[in-house]
């Protein structure tokens, strides 16, 4: 984190500058909990069971945005409000989709009825009312094969997240019982478009090696390659970069190698020498259209797994579910990445600061300079700051001002 850090510092004290604000480095004290700040863009490998049994028939009902779905959410004109989703469940984040200030946001809405992202620095996940209610339907008479239906929802969070580095992986020389692992197919940080061309080309066979597959997963994170040797470079560019994997399975596990022990090693395990600290992994895991026959047990191995991993599980049962288990996976992602901490310090700071500030940057290692901001939020009587209390964000409601906004508002040649 030390590197993170000094960018976090020189940020601020630039910005703090800008706003004629006095800036002063020195020891660490007690008022530093009024400054937070650090974001960059996590990485994502998506392991996706392809055994046989994927190949296996299930009802599916695809979301059509020409089609306008009933239910409880409003859908019309042109699929209705915009909502966010919410601690309690979703609330109206705009009255139509032309009112979303971000293209790409508008984009996807049209399209495909979600989007996740940050506008003006803020993560959200946004839902048509038309999608809302598609979702909720049961309805379901239609048949695909369940790699079919994971490959369209795995494309289509893809396609439609932003700010989240993706790869994939499958598994590999699995055609004989008790062998196999993993296989990169798509490195993390692929582009959208190869990410798409790679899934397009899964095809189910063989058995299912979850230990193997979670353990050559740590390999990769490790810069050792997958089961055969390639994509021997790791994914992890910091020492601070959030690293997870989503686990997507049908079946119970018939590898030697048992899945919540590897997880735990991928929590546990430092997976790069190169950075001081612990470079570790966290699990999620997600059971698709089981069998009835083995659904409690292999649900229960995935559970394990995820629970040992640090992460969540999940279980769905058509394409639908398997896209809101998927959403959600992500917004916790995207939630641990950009954290902010509330402060707990006396009424009055060290300084007699009555606020605490927040900045955040957008790491690219190709440039010298991040992008970023920096906020300021009102601290209550007791010195803290009111946060979301599922993704630790402060409030919109307790913000006093915005660097950029402020300095938009002045002439250059009055920013000193």
């Amino acid at each position: 984190m030390k590197t993170m850090k000094k960018a976090i510092a020189l940020g601020l004290a630039v910005s703090l500058a800008f706003l004629n604000v006095p800036v002063t480095v020195g020891p660490a004290r007690a008022d530093d909990s009024d400054i937070f700040g650090g974001n960059i863009q996590p990485n994502v490998l998506i392991a996706l069971d392809t055994s046989g049994s994927m190949g296996d028939e299930i009802s599916t009902w695809p979301f059509d945005p020409g089609t306008t779905y009933s239910g409880t959410y409003v859908a019309s004109p042109s699929q209705g409000k915009v909502y966010k989703k919410t601690t309690s469940g979703y609330a109206v984040y705009k009255k139509d989709i032309a009112s979303v200030s971000s293209q790409s946001a508008r984009n996807a809405l049209t399209a495909n009825g979600f989007w996740s992202g940050k506008i003006g620095g803020t993560s959200y996940d946004l839902f048509t009312g038309n999608y809302l209610n598609w979702q909720a339907d049961p309805r379901s008479d239609d048949k695909a094969k369940k790699i079919d239906i994971a490959k369209q929802v795995i494309d289509s969070l893809v396609n439609n997240t932003e700010g989240v580095r993706f790869g994939l992986m499958k598994f590999a020389d699995n055609g004989t019982k008790g062998q196999g692992g993993g296989e990169i197919v798509a490195p993390i940080g692929s582009t959208k478009g190869d990410i798409t061309a790679k899934l397009g080309g899964l095809s189910p066979q063989g058995w299912t090696p979850l230990g193997e597959i979670m353990r050559d997963a740590g390999k990769y994170y490790e810069g050792k390659g997958d089961y055969y040797g390639n994509a021997a470079i790791s994914p992890i560019q910091y020492e601070c970069q959030p690293n997870f994997i989503i686990l997507i399975s049908d079946g119970l596990e018939n590898g030697t190698l048992q899945l919540q022990a590897e997880a735990a090693q991928r929590q546990a395990q430092d997976h790069h020498s190169g950075f001081s600290g612990k470079q570790n992994v966290i699990v999620h895991t997600v059971g698709f259209a089981i069998d009835p026959g083995e659904k409690d047990a292999a649900n229960d191995v995935l559970q394990k797994g995820a629970k040992s991993g640090g992460g969540s599980f999940y279980y769905a049962s058509n394409a639908a579910q398997l896209e809101a288990a998927l959403q959600d996976a992500i917004r916790q992602i995207v939630a641990a990445t950009f954290s902010f901490a509330t402060p707990v310090v006396p009424t009055t700071s060290a300084t007699g600061s009555d606020k605490a500030y927040l900045a955040a940057f957008q790491s690219n290692p190709s440039r010298p300079f991040w992008r970023g901001y920096l906020k300021a939020y009102k601290r209550g009587s007791d010195g803290t700051v009111k946060v979301d209390p599922i993704t630790g964000v402060p409030l919109d409601s307790e913000l006093v001002w915005e660097a950029g906004d402020k300095l938009s508002k002045k002439a250059a040649s009055s920013r000193t």
